[in-house]
């Protein structure tokens, strides 16, 4: 029988990291997607078998068209793409320059539509299920991150848009909305350190994920908020 395959964006640390291990650990052959080679070797160092690692830019349509050919080329079946890279720039509204645009234009709204388009190709009419990690901030505005916000705010409009046009297909949209977890996110966004001490266990909010992946028979969830006490 062949193996199910499941993707995962920005899984070379925190959260990204977290769903692989839940995912391999329930018997998947797990791709994991992401910019730097060396994260990705040193996760997967863990996996020992059935993984694959592809280093490269989401936010180019040319590279997911390359990702997608090669998990079609594994011998299984693709059965769940869950896009959880995501960048972000904190900072007051006038401190932005064009770098920081592109860093979080690209990583959390680019890449999440390339990300989607390249799932529901190569699902097909067979179906599957697309996960799309964002963040509390696609739901509320927050002072000094307007240009993560919007991004956040156009990733949600975006998937829930795409959760209209697949209605009545085998394919199933899930949206993830986590809190503030305890990960290398916040070291890479700002020079602002917040206090991560009682912010959440990615692993623990991996598993709730992935938790609510399979359907029941009555019933699919389709949106989770995730928040700390």
């Amino acid at each position: 029988m062949k193996k199910n395959i499941a993707v995962v964006t920005g899984a070379g640390s925190g959260l990204g990291e977290q769903l692989v291990y839940a995912l391999h650990a329930r018997d998947y052959f797990v791709v994991l997607v992401g910019r730097d080679p060396a994260k990705l070797d040193k996760v997967s160092k863990r996996l020992r078998d059935n993984f694959l690692n592809i280093a490269i830019d989401i936010s180019i349509k040319e590279n997911v068209d390359t990702i997608f050919r090669e998990v079609m080329a594994i011998d299984g079946v693709l059965d769940t793409v869950v896009h959880c890279a995501g960048e972000g720039v904190f900072a007051k509204v006038g401190a932005f320059d064009d770098h920081d645009l592109e860093r979080v234009f690209s990583a959390n709204l680019y890449g999440t539509i390339l990300i989607s388009q390249g799932a529901l190709n190569a699902f097909g009419d067979r179906g599957g299920t697309l996960v799309n990690v964002m963040s509390t901030a696609a739901n509320v505005a927050k002072a000094g991150e307007s240009i993560y916000c919007a991004a956040k705010w156009g990733a949600k409009g975006f998937t829930e848009s795409l959760r209209l046009e697949t209605k009545g297909s085998n394919i199933r949209i899930l949206s993830v909305y986590p809190g503030g977890m305890d990960t290398p996110f916040w070291d890479e966004a700002s020079d602002m350190m917040p206090d991560t001490s009682t912010f959440m266990d990615p692993k623990e909010v991996a598993e709730i994920i992935i938790d609510n992946l399979r359907n029941k028979p009555s019933l699919q969830v389709t949106e989770l908020t995730i928040n700390r006490r």
